[in-house]
C-alpha cells in the first residue's frame, strides 16, 4: 500500500 505522504514525496522529487 502507498500512503499520500511516500506520492507527496515523489511529486516533489520529480519536480527538483
Amino acid at each position: 500500500e502507498i500512503s499520500t505522504e511516500e506520492i507527496m514525496k515523489h511529486l516533489k522529487f520529480i519536480e527538483l
